[in-house]
């Protein structure tokens, strides 16, 4: 990555890093640091997990462009799975909204709702930082 950030860039990496308690947040930012950059924005999307289990649980699917009619749903669709999940959603990137929130670089929006909302409200903290 050094070597292929060699002017400013407008990056989204979509979920957490995956080493604990922000340090590969520290390392891109020494990395920038070095480049004369910096991390201006970090956005978390917050989602109500009822609601995400009742979505990814309920799903089922079928081939109706092959002609089958029967539904299936996978295996991993299930509420456990799905609180297993969120529950390391909400736990991995904690360090890195902290670290984020500490350098008052951190956006928390709503996560649920309908998808022209929730670019708009993208579009809205992006355009903050174009504008500044």
């Amino acid at each position: 990555m050094n070597e292929t950030i060699t002017r400013p860039v407008n990056l989204i990496v979509p979920g957490p890093p995956g080493a604990g308690k922000g340090t590969q947040a520290r390392m891109l930012e020494a990395l920038l640091s070095a480049k004369n950059q910096k991390i201006d924005a970090a956005i978390s999307l917050k989602v109500d997990d009822e609601a995400m289990v009742a979505r990814v649980a309920g799903r089922y699917t079928c081939c109706d462009t092959c002609g089958g009619s029967a539904f299936k749903r996978r295996p991993d669709h299930n509420a456990e799975t799905v609180r297993t999940c969120l529950t390391a959603y909400h736990a991995q990137p904690a360090p890195l909204i902290e670290y984020y929130r500490t350098r008052n670089a951190m956006s928390e929006m709503p996560g649920m709702g309908a998808i022209k909302d929730i670019a708009a409200n993208l579009d809205a903290i992006v355009g903050k930082l174009t504008m500044a």
